[in-house]
């Protein structure tokens, strides 16, 4: 049995945008304390760059844009993400990987996304990635193949050192 429901209007500030970004990168938060390395916010106002977080690892940062929402997978169960010249401009112009994570929600059923059982409470959304800097167009192809999971972590710690 779910415990808890969507709060009343007056109770949510975030407009539906606003919400669906921040569960994004609280999903990816998540992630990167299950996996065990740094992650840390790009500030308001200074995603000039089109990078909403940096993950950390011993050997330096990698880049990575957040985007999340409800689009429906591809009969191959991939999804496909338009994104700006600007931002392929942006990314190409790192000197180490910098990453697309889509986070996939259920919708905007806002309960439905976090279920709270009496023992668990439990994510019911699922994030793929692709590597973004040395991307020449849009849009992206995210597979399945290129879940998120915390093994994904070790695959961007090799491909920082695979930069030296």
């Amino acid at each position: 049995m779910t415990v808890g429901t969507s709060p009343p209007p007056s109770y949510s500030i975030l407009p539906d945008s606003d919400r669906t970004g921040r569960i994004g990168v609280a999903y990816m938060r998540a992630l990167c304390a299950q996996a065990g390395v740094g992650c840390s916010e790009t500030m308001p106002g200074e995603d000039h760059l089109a990078i909403d977080m940096k993950v950390e690892f011993q050997q330096g940062d990698v880049r990575v844009q957040i985007k999340s929402g409800s689009q429906k997978p591809l009969s191959d169960g991939s999804i496909s993400i338009s994104v700006k010249d600007s931002w392929i401009s942006k990314w190409t112009a790192n000197m180490l990987p910098a990453y697309l994570v889509y986070v996939r929600l259920p919708g905007k059923d806002w309960p439905t996304i976090l279920t709270h059982e009496s023992d668990t409470t439990k994510w019911n959304a699922y994030a793929y990635w692709a590597r973004v800097d040395c991307l020449k167009s849009s849009p992206i192809n995210l597979a399945p193949k290129n879940r998120l999971t915390i093994d994904t972590f070790m695959q961007w710690q090799r491909d920082i050192i695979a930069n030296f």
